[in-house]
């Protein structure tokens, strides 16, 4: 991660988690909370509400928060020159859909990247798009 920081290329994490879990291991990977995403619940008063911020980041709306994080990163920089290269998953449910639209990006040059981690059986719509990985171990 760190050499893609160098080269000027922004990480996100989009996650299915709540977004308070996930911003808060911000420090561990290196990464601002304003790159990471999760489910965000409405708080009133420090307490939690039953409303959710739309889009839930799960399944179509991971697709969508990448695409509300595009929007705003060519409205920032004022060029229509912004791409997701990569993305990674580990969930055909959850993630299968945002992987597809990554995969199937139109980019000007090069092809874009989508892995999927341990994702269990694929769905017939993502046969063949993405670099399927099964990871067993972790090391340290």
């Amino acid at each position: 991660m760190q050499k893609l920081k160098e080269n000027n290329i922004l990480i996100y994490i989009i996650s299915a988690s709540p977004e308070f879990f996930v911003k808060g291991s911000a420090k561990t990977v290196s990464i601002p909370q304003s790159q990471i995403y999760g489910i965000k619940v409405i708080t009133k008063k420090g307490t939690l509400t039953s409303t959710v911020e739309q889009p839930i980041t799960y399944a179509e709306g991971k697709t969508a928060m990448v695409k509300k994080i595009l929007s705003q990163l060519k409205r920032e920089h004022k060029t229509p020159h912004v791409y997701a290269i990569a993305a990674f998953g580990n969930s055909y449910k959850t993630d299968g859909h945002f992987l597809t639209y990554i995969a199937t990006q139109k980019l000007p040059a090069g092809k874009p990247i989508a892995v999927m981690i341990n994702g269990g059986h694929y769905m017939d719509e993502c046969k063949g798009l993405f670099y399927c990985v099964n990871q067993s171990t972790t090391v340290q």
